[in-house]
């Protein structure tokens, strides 16, 4: 049997918040910030597409922050964890 996608998963385990769920990544690198000579800003719509982005393993409740499972970078889906009893 298939493990679901995070489109599959409707709700957190823990809490039943259907606001969603994040994951954490670590980012870095530098940005640039263009302004104009007036000191106004200008088009900074590209400064973070050169930062280098580190995906963490875990999805998280919105909520209530629980782990509700591993997230799969290449699946872009969640992988449940093992519930406890």
């Amino acid at each position: 049997m298939p493990l679901p996608s995070a489109h599959e998963i409707e709700a957190c385990p823990t809490c039943d918040s259907k606001t969603g769920f994040y994951i954490r990544s670590r980012v870095s690198g530098l940005v640039q910030i263009n302004y104009s000579f007036d000191g106004s800003g200008s088009d900074n719509q590209d400064m973070y597409t050169q930062l280098n982005h580190n995906d963490q393993k875990f999805a998280y409740c919105q909520q209530c922050d629980s782990k509700i499972g591993r997230w799969d970078e290449k699946a872009k889906s969640i992988v449940p964890t093992r519930v406890r009893f």
